[in-house]
């Protein structure tokens, strides 16, 4: 029988072609074996990988870029500025926006005294949407505000 060994974790690429016919074979586990499918002439020269039940020149995976998740706020308010012309005084101004008062100072608080902005606290995203940033933004926005030196 005719086996295509596959790595499921590094986007199903072909590890090995198995014809178990021609020699005695020890076989991987049965989740890595593909058969019942034709084989590529050219799988000797070429990298090949499994895709919709089908076996297609490999392509390697791209990892996923993940933007930072935190900054510090002489970071971020430099990346707002850059990215958006957001100024210091534009992100008090909106915090003093919020109606409830407990949320409001929660949020002057945490603006003005903490040592880190933190991508995914609930004070972040209040402060995003009262300065109209996608959830996009906010990946911009840290992405950018990592590099910046102060």
């Amino acid at each position: 029988m005719k086996y295509a060994h596959i790595d499921e974790n590094d986007n199903c690429r072909i590890v090995d072609w198995i014809d178990t016919a021609l020699m005695n074979y020890n076989l991987p586990p049965e989740k890595f074996l593909v058969t019942g499918i034709d084989w590529p002439v050219d799988r000797e020269t070429q990298p090949y990988m499994l895709s919709d039940g089908r076996f297609v020149p490999y392509v390697a995976q791209t990892k996923l870029e993940t933007s930072p998740s935190t900054c510090s706020p002489a970071q971020g308010l430099v990346a707002l500025f850059a990215l958006r012309e957001i100024t210091e005084e534009d992100v008090l101004s909106a915090i003093g926006q919020i109606a409830d008062p407990v949320e409001q100072y929660t949020a002057r608080i945490s603006y003005q005294r903490a040592t880190t902005w933190e991508r995914g606290s609930p004070t972040m995203q209040v402060m995003a949407g009262l300065l109209k940033l996608s959830e996009h933004d906010l990946d911009e926005l840290f992405s950018y505000a990592i590099g910046v030196v102060v």
